[in-house]
């Protein structure tokens, strides 16, 4: 069979550069630093953390953050976003192989409340350290592009946000990169192996020395996969690098790249192909942010560029003949800006937050086919879009019914070339009374085509048939409301309830077959449900958790929308040097649809995921650290996150975690 195209390798200069300068780093802190001051605050399991979520904090502005810290992803043995956030409640996510993402679509993907499930295009922004990180011509997020190893925390907003992250934000996942912490030195060596030929290392250098701070991470990660044709590989480096400037500036650079080739193993209810499907991504993205606090607030200005490559190796079976023959889709793209914002506590309690976004995004594409057939290509087509926004709040006490309320409301007005500007906006109440929150917010966001628009206009016609036409369609908006009640009623136990009802209009998808295929709008959806989380620490050495979603969408059809989705999870040190980790999820009847083909959305089974990792921790003097064991699928339960697709069966890992 053919052979897909391998991804470029101008990663290898940045990683011999960045494993260099972290090498140097480490030299000199050794050499410069006295023993007794190495650094020890990078081991991230030594200290019992809760169950699958560290807390899910209510922000001023109503909006609940579900906050997944490095404990739980560690506890959780991500290998990679889905893996990392796939227990969180609300959430579900879709893979075809063990590591790596096959593209963006429904072979590598997450999805909050059922949004995230329209494509060509996102719904859902995935930011790193606040930038929004996707292919900048399809307009979705790309999971291999951002390392789980490189997360010190990632925040999760189930509610829109379009005020502060405007464009594409009916949901929210916003990863912290990890950063040095303390004086000295620490390094770190994880390595690990397991069924299907699976393995994994990560190295870490963690430096701090007065006012500089650095910390570099190498990864990679690989399996031959669960099936034939479902093997992957992730490879990662980044590097942060930190300088406190005086008592109130600091200046942080960030670097990333990655590297990555997913196959698809293709649906068992299909009939073979004469090639293996691959899709491989290269990516590099940097930002340089200068950062300021004070008494009276804080803000920042933030440069940053993503650049990268996607290459997705194919069969091009449709008609008219000759049918069958073999194409690489070669998207590279691009996406830079700067973003501004400032927090001032003023007089009489009020907090306004303002700022400014621009954005600029697109790339070009081509559709290489071998052999003597013509190739399809797109010009580099940028779409630029600035904005303008400002949030607001005040918290006022109540001397006569000892309740609090904060009130807020916000606006973004968003400037676009060449599409037609858009506004976003919300408003929310807190009211506390001591150990009870109630909170009610409403949000209107928005979410507009991209340069697949282009694309798609120019082979297909799909908008009309000028070559501006595309210029013309319309965003895609959203009506969110959510009311909820967070009360602590003991030391022990932390419950949140949450309401939710969405109205959405004009999605953009796929018009299933027959042919012509098309693109259409859903004039209107809906999706409305209820979510309980509790939090339990009935000892010292145990912390439980669980949570529950319903949702109810309309259309029925809608993909990605289970009726209920349940998590049960528990972190237990049964033992000194023991530790624990268990979690179940009971996932809903749901249905699925193709986002890369024309296929109507197609019903997939409830199922139930159960998982576990077990760690022994020991210190052989400079060097300590943990022995794991981490087992998915416990029980080995027949499941599919895509019609065709079985998901992995009973598969574990074995490895150590050291730091010296």
């Amino acid at each position: 069979p053919m052979t897909a195209p391998q991804p470029l390798h101008r990663t290898l200069l940045l990683a011999l550069t960045l494993t260099g300068f972290a090498t140097t780093v480490s030299l000199f802190a050794q050499t410069s630093i006295p023993e007794n001051t190495r650094a020890v605050e990078l081991d991230p399991v030594e200290v019992l953390g809760q169950s699958i979520l560290e807390e899910l904090r209510v922000r001023p502005t109503a909006d609940k953050v579900a906050h997944v810290s490095r404990a739980q992803i560690e506890a959780l043995h991500a290998t990679d976003l889905a893996d990392a956030l796939r227990t969180v409640p609300g959430l579900t996510i879709s893979r075809f192989n063990p590591v790596g993402s096959f593209g963006g679509g429904d072979g590598g993907a997450i999805y909050i409340r059922g949004h995230g499930n329209g494509r060509p295009g996102g719904q859902i922004s995935l930011m790193q350290d606040g930038v929004a990180r996707f292919t900048a011509i399809w307009t979705h997020p790309l999971l291999d592009i951002m390392s789980v190893d490189n997360v010190h925390r990632a925040e999760v907003m189930k509610s829109p946000q379009p005020v502060l992250h405007g464009n594409m934000a009916f949901g929210a996942i916003n990863l912290i990169a990890k950063s040095a912490t303390g004086e000295g030195t620490v390094n770190r060596l994880k390595l690990g192996a397991g069924s299907w030929g699976s393995r994994e290392a990560v190295f870490e250098n963690n430096y701090g020395a007065g006012p500089l701070r650095s910390h570099f991470v190498a990864s990679h990660r690989a399996s031959d996969g669960h099936r034939p044709n479902s093997a992957g590989e992730l490879n990662n480096l980044s590097y942060h690098l930190g300088y406190q400037l005086n008592d109130t500036w600091s200046l942080a650079a960030f670097v990333n790249a990655t590297d990555s080739l997913a196959e698809d193993p293709q649906s068992r209810n299909s009939p073979p192909l004469p090639i293996v499907e691959t899709y491989a991504t290269e990516s590099l993205f940097a930002t340089l942010t200068l950062r300021h606090t004070d008494d009276s607030g804080e803000g920042y200005a933030k440069l940053y560029w993503d650049n990268g490559e996607s290459l997705w190796y194919q069969w091009d079976g449709a008609p008219p003949p000759p049918i069958g023959a073999a194409f690489t889709n070669i998207t590279d793209y691009q996406n830079y800006g700067l973003k501004w914002q400032e927090t001032r506590h003023l007089a009489d309690d009020w907090q306004v937050t303002g700022g400014y976004d621009l954005q600029v995004y697109g790339g070009e594409t081509t559709d290489d086919y071998e052999g003597p057939l013509p190739d399809t290509t797109f010009a580099q087509q940028l779409i630029r879009q600035h904005s303008l926004y400002l949030l607001a709040t005040r918290e006022t006490e109540s001397s006569e019914s000892n309740w609090t309320l904060t009130p807020s409301a916000g606006l973004r007005y968003n400037w676009s070339d060449p599409f037609e500007n858009q506004w976003g906006a919300q408003a929310g109440l807190v009211a506390q009374h001591g150990d009870t929150r109630l909170t009610a917010q409403y949000a209107r966001a928005y979410n507009y085509g991209g340069v697949y628009s282009a694309v798609f206009n120019q082979n297909w016609g799909f908008f009309g048939l000028g070559p501006t036409d595309w210029h013309d369609i319309e965003a895609e908006t959203l009506d969110h409301f959510e009311i909820g009640v967070q009360h602590r009623f003991t030391p022990w136990l932390l419950a949140d309830l949450s309401l939710f009802h969405d109205r959405g209009r004009n999605a953009l998808q796929f018009d299933p077959p027959p042919p012509p295929v098309s693109l259409a709008r859903y004039d209107q959806f809906t999706t409305r449900g209820a979510e309980l989380t509790l939090f339990l620490e009935p000892a010292e050495e145990l912390r439980l958790f669980a949570g529950l979603t319903l949702t109810d969408a309309s259309p029925a059809d809608r993909p990605n929308a289970p009726g209920y989705t349940a998590i049960f999870g528990s972190h237990w040190q049964f033992a000194p040097g023991w530790r624990l980790h268990a979690d179940v999820q009971f996932v809903d009847d749901q249905f699925s649809q193709s986002v890369r083909f024309t296929e109507p959305p197609e019903p997939i089974d409830n199922y139930a995921h159960a998982n576990l990792k077990i760690s022994r921790a020991y210190d052989f003097g400079a060097t300590h650290g943990r022995i794991y064991l981490a087992v998915r699928n416990l029980f080995d339960e027949s499941f599919t996150y895509q019609p065709g697709y079985p998901a992995p069966g009973i598969n574990w890992m074995l490895g150590f975690d050291a730091k010296f």
